[in-house]
C-alpha cells in the first residue's frame, strides 16, 4: 500500500508539473537559473543556442545534417542525423559558453514542419523521413482531391492540397512500403523526435501538427474524416500541447548524452516559422514576419482563422495562445542562391576562400553594383515547385542577354525573392490583414542588400532584429513562459526582443520595382500554362 501510496503522488506531480506550469513557480532553483535554451531543427541543420533572460546570446552552436536523394523527385533525411546533430549543438554551446548545467531553467524545440518520420513504440525510426521538399505524393494529392474534395480539406486544415504536406506522403507510405506504415507506432516530425529523445515522451505542439493537414484548425481537434481516409487513427500521432508547455524532463539518459542536468524542463516549442514569429515580436496585428531561409515565409498573426478563398496562403495555429498565422510561402529562397553558388560561382568561392569570408559576401558585393532590376534581367524563383495553385512550375531566368554576368543573376535572385514577399502581402491584404511593417529572419538577413531591396520592392518599414537566429530565440522565449520567467508570451517580447537596425522604403526605387513587379506578375501568368505542357512533355 505504501508504495502504491508513493506512486500515485509521483505521478501526481507529474501530472501538475507537465499539465499546469503554475506550481513550477515554487521551485525557486528553476527560477534563478539564468539561462533558457533555445533548439532550433531546420532543414539542413540543428542550431542550440544559449540565451539570457532579457533575450541576450550568450553562445550558439550549430550542426548540420545532409539530404539523400533516393531516385528524382524523392529528399529524405535519416533522423538519426537530426539527434547527432542535436547532440553535438547542445554539447558545444554548453562548452563553449561554460554553461553549468543547472543554471539552465529549461530549453524548447522548434523545427521544420512536414518532415515526417514512422517511430516504433522505443522511438527508433523505421526508414529514412521524408522531407517536406519531397514531391513523391503527387498522386495521392490528387485521390485526395478527387475523393474528398481539395476544398474541404483547405476549409478543415487551412492548408491547400499539395505533396508538400503530410497526409498525401503517409498515405504514400501505406500504398508503397505497407510494412513500415503497419509497424509504425507513431509518426513524428523532426522537433518530435529530438523532443522524445530528451523526455522518453511522444508530444507534439498545435502549431506544427495543424501544418501537417492532421487538424481541424476551428476546433483544434483532429480532422478525423481525413485521418480515416488514409487509414491513420489519432492515437499513432503523438500527443498536442500548447507551444508554452512543459511535457517532460531532461531524462538520465539524455543527461548522459548531452551534458544537461537530470529534470531540466522541456517546453514543447513549435513550428519553426512560428517561433521566429515570437523571436521577432510578430504576436500582434499589423506586423509581418518575413524569414528567408531555405525557404521564403511570410506570417501575420490573426485573431481568428482566415481562409483565402483563392489557396494562394496556409491558415494554422500559432505558437501564441489564442491566435492562428496566414502563412504565405516559396520553397525556394535562400536555397536558390546557394544552388547558383555552388553550381556557377566557383571564381567567387575561391575569391572567399582567399579573403577567408563567406562567399555570400563576394556574391553581395558584386551584386551591388549591379543597377536596380538586374538591367532587365528577372528571375521566377519556383525551383522547388511553385505557388500551390501550380505546383508544376519551375524556375526561369528571363530577359537574358550577352551583356549579362553572374553578379545579374545574384542580384535578380534576391529581387525574386522580393517580388515574391510582395505578392504575399498583396493577397494577405485581400483578405483583411493589414501589413505595416515586415520583422527580418533567416540567413537572408544578414545581407544589408537584400534587406533594402525587400524593403523597396514592398513599399514597408522593415527591422532587423538584434538576435539574427529568431526561432532560436522564440523557442527559448516559450521554454521561459513554460517554466515562470515570463509571465505570457507579451512580457516576454518586450522583455526579450530588441531591434538594431531598421530601413525606410526609397520612393525612387520604390516607383522602380513597381514597374518590375508588373513584369513580374505577368511573366508567371504567361508561362502559366506552359508549365504543365513541359509536365506532360517529360514523363518517362
Amino acid at each position: 500500500m505504501k508504495e502504491l501510496i508513493i506512486s500515485l503522488t509521483k505521478n501526481f506531480y507529474r501530472h501538475i508539473f507537465i499539465r499546469n506550469q503554475k506550481p513550477l513557480l515554487k521551485w525557486g532553483s528553476v527560477l534563478s537559473a539564468p539561462y533558457l535554451i533555445g533548439i532550433d531543427a531546420g532543414t539542413q541543420g540543428v542550431r542550440a543556442i544559449v540565451f539570457g533572460q532579457d533575450g541576450q546570446l550568450v553562445t550558439g552552436a550549430y550542426k548540420t545534417y545532409p539530404f539523400d536523394y533516393p531516385k528524382p523527385d524523392w529528399v529524405e533525411q535519416t533522423a538519426e542525423d537530426w539527434w547527432i546533430a542535436t547532440l553535438y549543438a547542445i554539447r558545444e554551446v554548453m562548452a563553449k559558453g561554460k554553461i553549468s548545467p543547472k543554471d539552465v531553467a529549461g530549453l524548447s524545440v522548434s523545427s521544420q514542419a512536414n518532415t515526417f518520420v514512422p517511430v516504433d513504440k522505443e522511438g527508433k525510426a523505421l526508414r529514412p523521413a521524408i522531407s517536406w521538399m519531397d514531391q513523391r505524393a503527387n498522386a495521392q494529392a490528387k485521390w485526395l482531391s478527387d475523393n474528398l474534395s481539395a476544398d474541404i480539406i483547405y476549409q478543415i486544415t487551412g492548408s491547400p492540397l499539395s505533396f508538400v504536406f503530410d497526409v498525401p506522403k503517409i498515405l504514400w507510405l501505406k500504398e508503397n512500403e505497407r510494412s513500415i506504415f503497419e509497424k509504425a507506432y507513431k509518426f513524428l516530425q523532426v522537433k518530435d523526435f529530438i523532443i522524445h529523445r530528451l523526455t522518453n515522451v511522444f508530444a507534439t505542439d498545435f502549431s506544427l501538427v495543424s501544418l501537417c493537414m492532421f487538424l481541424d484548425i476551428r476546433r483544434k481537434k483532429w480532422a478525423e474524416e481525413i485521418l480515416e481516409s488514409i487509414g491513420l487513427s489519432p492515437d499513432r500521432l503523438p500527443e498536442v500541447y500548447p507551444s508554452t508547455d512543459i511535457i517532460g524532463e531532461v531524462t538520465e539518459e539524455a543527461t548522459n548524452s548531452t551534458g544537461l542536468k537530470n529534470g531540466t524542463p522541456v517546453i514543447v516549442g513549435g513550428h519553426d516559422q512560428c517561433c521566429a514569429c515570437v523571436g521577432t515580436g510578430v504576436v500582434s496585428n499589423g506586423l509581418a514576419l518575413d524569414s528567408t531561409g531555405t525557404a521564403y515565409a511570410m506570417i501575420c498573426p490573426s485573431e481568428k482563422p482566415i481562409i483565402d478563398p483563392n489557396k494562394r496562403l496556409i491558415c494554422y495555429c500559432h505558437s501564441v495562445p489564442k491566435y492562428w498565422v496566414v502563412l504565405g510561402q516559396l520553397l525556394s529562397a535562400g536555397i536558390l542562391l546557394r544552388w547558383f553558388r555552388d553550381n556557377f560561382c566557383t571564381a567567387e568561392i575561391d575569391e572567399a576562400r582567399i579573403l577567408m569570408v563567406d562567399p555570400y559576401e563576394v556574391l553581395t558585393k558584386d551584386a551591388e553594383k549591379i543597377s536596380v532590376g538586374s538591367d532587365g534581367l528577372i528571375v521566377l524563383p519556383y525551383f522547388a515547385g511553385g505557388r500551390f495553385l501550380n505546383p508544376n512550375a519551375r524556375g526561369v531566368i528571363f530577359g537574358l542577354t550577352l551583356n549579362h554576368r553572374r553578379p545579374h543573376i545574384t542580384r535578380a535572385i534576391m529581387e525574386a525573392v522580393a517580388y515574391e514577399s510582395r505578392y504575399l502581402i498583396e493577397a494577405t491584404e485581400e483578405l483583411g490583414i493589414q501589413v505595416k511593417e515586415l520583422r527580418l529572419a533567416g540567413g537572408a538577413a544578414r545581407s544589408r542588400l537584400w534587406r533594402q531591396i525587400k524593403c523597396d520592392v514592398t513599399g514597408r518599414p522593415v527591422l532587423l532584429p538584434r538576435v539574427e537566429e529568431a526561432a532560436s530565440l522564440g523557442a527559448a522565449i516559450l521554454a521561459g513562459v513554460g517554466v515562470g520567467v515570463y509571465k505570457n508570451v507579451d512580457e516576454a517580447v518586450k522583455k526579450a526582443v530588441v531591434f538594431k537596425e531598421g530601413l525606410e522604403p526609397r520612393e525612387d526605387i520604390h516607383e522602380v520595382y513597381n514597374r518590375l513587379y508588373q513584369v513580374y506578375k505577368k511573366l508567371y501568368d504567361d508561362v502559366f500554362e506552359s508549365y504543365e505542357l513541359l509536365s506532360k512533355a517529360y514523363v518517362e
